[in-house]
């Protein structure tokens, strides 16, 4: 699934390519497709022009004339874009036409993804209770060792919770614990205020460095223009189970976390009880 940086990779292309054009059609072809949470059908964007996009945890936010649409790409949704009209693959699931006669597909081979219509972002965020954001101004190991005081579960458990952090999944969890050389099983309310320091910059730091190299490719992730991620190649641990660490040569290892992978090195990343 896209995470943080994948997503603002998406933000950032898709802000070159159709920030400013006006949506003269919707064609919805998977109803479900829409949350069923949206307040308003999707066609309700025709007329509107996109102002602007950002991004809340993993999902995006398409700011328009008078509502916003946002949408969660799930496990392999992507947007992609045309400059002329384009004829629907057996996948795309919606095509927003512009005025200028580009499109807007969202194609999603595993039906997950899903777009909502909303008045206002701040209400839907407020309602989704999303946890804060790693570049927040408020992001800090301080806030880390607060939050985690009230998470018995383990700290791999508790960063893919979107509740305490947003936008961290399955690949940066496992890289910024293996950075800051901390077992996945220790419980998060066990982490010193020296080790929450370390965590909260090796977050920032992991996370700017994804986003720099257009995030991870990993299985099918594309963002919208065809722009294939490069940070898989500095990856230390996940999808690495069974290779050498790169910092004492040990033999990485995997265990299952509830109900999820995590990937770490025993000889760096050992258990304190």
């Amino acid at each position: 699934m896209p995470e943080l940086p994948e997503v603002q990779t998406v933000v950032d292309t898709l802000q070159q390519l159709v920030v400013g054009k006006q949506i003269t059609s919707i064609a919805l072809y998977y109803e479900r497709l829409l949350e069923s949470t949206s307040q308003k059908e999707l066609e309700t964007l025709t007329g509107q022009t996109i102002q602007e996009i950002s991004r809340r945890g993993k999902y995006l936010i398409f700011q328009c004339s008078a509502d916003c649409f946002i949408a969660h790409l799930r496990m392999e949704g992507k947007f992609i874009y045309y400059p002329s009209n384009h004829r629907p693959a057996i996948h795309t699931h919606a095509v927003f036409g512009f005025s200028d006669g580009s499109e807007l597909h969202f194609n999603d081979t595993r039906k997950f993804g899903r777009i909502g219509v909303y008045s206002s972002s701040a209400l839907y965020f407020e309602a989704k209770g999303l946890g804060i954001e790693p570049f927040s101004p408020d992001f800090s190991g301080e806030e880390l060792f607060q939050r985690f005081a009230r998470y018995h579960k383990p700290i791999k458990t508790t960063l893919l919770d979107q509740h305490c952090i947003a936008g961290i999944g399955n690949i940066y969890a496992d890289e910024v614990l293996f950075d800051c050389r901390i077992h996945p099983l220790t419980p998060a309310n066990q982490l010193s205020r020296q080790q929450c320091h370390e965590l909260a910059a090796s977050i920032v730091a992991i996370l700017s460095r994804a986003i720099e190299r257009g995030g991870t490719t990993i299985r099918s992730f594309e963002s919208s223009h065809h722009v294939n991620g490069l940070f898989q190649i500095e990856l230390n641990a996940y999808g690495r189970a069974g290779l050498a660490c790169h910092r004492c040569q040990h033999k990485l290892e995997r265990m299952k976390i509830s109900g999820r992978y995590a990937t770490y090195c025993p000889h760096c990343q050992k258990r304190r009880d």
